[in-house]
């Protein structure tokens, strides 16, 4: 069994699940996520929000109990994980590097997750954001301004 902790806004959480769920698949075991036991400081939401919905995905209490083998990523630049039964991934983990042979059925399980919940609104916007693309033949770019944490920080 595979875990990672989750920790801080939802876009570091999916990029830690992706590649706990990555790390698992490559290693023939199974990836299992503690939706309420993480830590979220100052991030919006913690991670029980998203159960059954974006986070579509094994899920059970306790399960540090369980992996109790810890990988801390050194730094934050891609390195290889070594592989132990009962691992907990600690860090993260925002490059794709570590999950891009799974990329595409990552998506899919997000995808099926916002289907499942409330995102049926975003899915047909970013559908419509592809159809735009392929008629005007250019890249579209977004720009996402971070608030949430940074709002007291003077």
């Amino acid at each position: 069994m595979i875990t990672t902790y989750l920790q801080g806004g939802l876009g570091n959480q999916m990029f830690q699940i992706a590649t706990g769920y990555s790390h698992a698949k490559k290693n023939n075991d199974v990836a299992v996520f503690d939706l309420s036991n993480s830590h979220t400081p100052h991030q919006g939401e913690n991670s029980s929000k998203y159960k059954d919905r974006l986070f579509n995905f094994t899920h059970m209490n306790n399960v540090y109990d369980i992996c109790n083998k810890a990988f801390a990523q050194p730094g934050h630049a891609f390195c290889e994980i070594p592989y132990e039964p009962n691992q907990q991934l600690q860090g993260f983990f925002q490059s794709e590097k570590f999950f891009l042979e799974d990329k595409e059925n990552i998506i899919n399980i997000f995808r099926e997750g916002l289907k499942n919940g409330y995102g049926e609104k975003w899915i047909r916007i970013v559908n419509d954001l592809n159809i735009l693309r392929k008629s005007v033949n250019k890249p579209i770019i977004s720009i996402h301004i971070r608030r949430g944490d940074y709002l007291n920080i003077l």
